[in-house]
């Protein structure tokens, strides 16, 4: 969800915006470091933008704005609709997104860094189902996965008890919550109910104080990224 461009924030939406704890926010304003004033007849703490903004540039902290979108891929082929857009992104992916372009694409399923021409071997992070778009401006990415790091189907029941108690993947378990991966075949070929699977963005803009006049403009445009970002995405997959 896009955040609120506010002109007053609470320690609470102070410490999102900066990306530190709230207790680190209170500290600050309490020692004097982060100006602001009390909200009078109580002991709640406010933060006018203009004084966040200062205490962002004294401190270098960069502007940043996170959002998380997902695509619905319906019925049993979504199976294999997920499979060629995962497939896309690692071999294919596009070469700009919100007027960014690509830097380097992460698979963590193959294990390996595209940069340009140039494929090298990653080993340092845990092999899954999950490619990471870095592009051209330091902090702004992509991270790309289905709703489940295994491939996973997750039907949709009327009864809440249903869904709570049905989870269906390849897994030889021995659990009345999860079928065996016989059972998953029959599914497929017959399913008595609908289902559904995900790819899921989770996407990150950052932008330098510098390169914006107050708080709320640097918002604005953060916001204006996402939403490119955002429709870039649907429009390589769709």
């Amino acid at each position: 969800m896009p955040m609120t461009i506010k002109t007053v924030y609470s320690t609470g939406e102070a410490a999102k915006i900066c990306k530190v704890s709230q207790q680190t926010i209170v500290r600050c304003f309490d020692s004097g470091r982060l100006k602001g004033f009390r909200v009078p007849g109580s002991i709640f703490r406010r933060i006018p933008q203009e004084c966040l903004y200062a205490f962002m540039r004294e401190n270098k902290i960069p502007l940043c704005q996170e959002r998380t979108a997902s695509i619905v891929f319906p019925g049993v082929e979504g199976m294999a609709m997920l499979e060629q857009a995962m497939a896309k992104f690692r071999t294919t992916p596009p070469e700009i997104i919100a007027g960014m372009h690509i830097a380097c694409v992460k698979d963590y399923l193959n294990m390996t860094a595209k940069t340009g021409d140039e494929i090298k071997p990653m080993s340092e992070e845990p092999k899954e189902d999950r490619v990471i778009i870095e592009l051209e401006e330091p902090g702004n990415r992509v991270a790309i996965r289905p709703s489940q790091t295994n491939p996973q189907f997750r039907p949709s029941f009327a009864n809440p008890v249903d869904r709570y108690h049905c989870s269906i993947k390849p897994s030889p378990a021995k659990s009345s919550k999860i079928m065996r991966a016989s059972q998953l075949k029959k599914w497929q070929k017959n399913p008595p109910h609908p289902v559904e699977l995900i790819i899921q963005f989770k996407m990150t803009a950052n932008l330098p104080l510098s390169e914006c006049q107050d708080l709320i403009s640097g918002i604005a445009i953060l916001q204006s990224r996402l939403d490119a970002m955002e429709s870039d995405l649907r429009a390589f997959i769709e």
